[in-house]
């Protein structure tokens, strides 16, 4: 003799139709669900239901698009990825000229003479403070603008 099935509680156990419907229960409960569906029309349509919508999903197959849309989506991807690296080298570029010039603007104050150590001191700081909003800038344009979902959007 094999045990009682847990008893099925349309509250608790209602995400275990769908379970049923797509032949996912363990054993024991899908035995639960199937006593149930003995006594219980609604349940049987609403599994039935889910069978049939299953079939329908499953009948249905993509259609293969035309080439001139496959040729239009490679070249506007191969368009993306100049334009990333043109732009990756154009700040690659400036980032090297001005960190040139700022080094050599900072050996130039501190090496000048004749000026207060406050304002040599204020260079440092906003020479400092550029370079941090440089890369701050820099940082969200390669890794922050990449991930947004919303950049190809057009009202």
């Amino acid at each position: 003799m094999s045990p009682r099935p847990p008893a099925f509680d349309h509250r608790r156990d209602a995400a275990w139709l769908m379970a049923y419907a797509d032949d996912e229960l363990p054993p024991e409960r899908a035995a639960a669900v199937a006593v149930h569906l003995e006594t219980c029309a609604a349940c049987r349509a609403e599994v039935e239901r889910w069978r049939r919508e299953a079939r329908q999903l499953g009948a249905l197959r993509l259609r293969e698009p035309p080439a001139e849309d496959w040729e239009a989506f490679w070249e506007k991807g191969y368009n993306r990825y100049e334009r990333r690296l043109g732009e990756v080298l154009a700040i690659a570029g400036l980032a090297v000229v001005l960190g040139y010039g700022l080094y050599l603007g900072v050996v130039a104050v501190a090496g000048a003479a004749g000026w207060p150590w406050w304002c040599k001191a204020a260079v440092f700081v906003a020479c400092a403070g550029g370079l941090g909003l440089f890369i701050s800038v820099l940082r969200e344009q390669l890794y922050a603008g990449r991930l947004t979902r919303y950049k190809d959007v057009q009202r």
